[in-house]
């Protein structure tokens, strides 16, 4: 692996590198009006699952300010293979890839990012901004 811009890489094959270590993924989705239900409770069966996964760091799912049919999923785990070669692959996803297109007005956006750098707030400044 060689250093690269604070981030390790490898030959991904085609003469190219990929990034190891965190990765991000940035999904984002426009759930049918009259579907909204499903998708979330699909998608909260996943994320309940994935939790417990040995590479899965974190996931928040967010809606549009202006929209809530649109939503976006930030989720970021340790190795890129191991979501690509495994964990995309899971039994527990299994309902949510079959109804995914149905659900959908268009198919998802998946963005693919590395850190380069990290901020977070002390859990005691977090508690006062939502005390539940």
């Amino acid at each position: 692996m060689n250093a690269h811009a604070g981030t390790n890489t490898a030959n991904d094959g085609a003469g190219g590198t990929i990034a190891q270590g965190p990765v991000t993924f940035v999904i984002t989705f426009n759930i049918k009006p009259d579907h909204r239900d499903e998708f979330h409770t699909l998608l909260g069966k996943v994320l309940d699952a994935m939790r417990n996964e040995p590479t899965f760091i974190n996931a928040v799912l967010h809606r549009d300010a202006q929209d809530s049919a649109k939503v976006m999923l930030y989720e970021t785990w340790a190795d890129y293979d191991d979501v690509v070669n495994t964990q995309i692959q899971r039994e527990y996803r299994k309902p949510y890839w079959d109804r995914l297109p149905e659900l959908l007005v268009e198919t998802q956006r998946i963005e693919t990012w590395y850190p380069t750098r990290s901020d977070f707030a002390e859990r005691a400044a977090l508690r006062e901004l939502d005390p539940a």
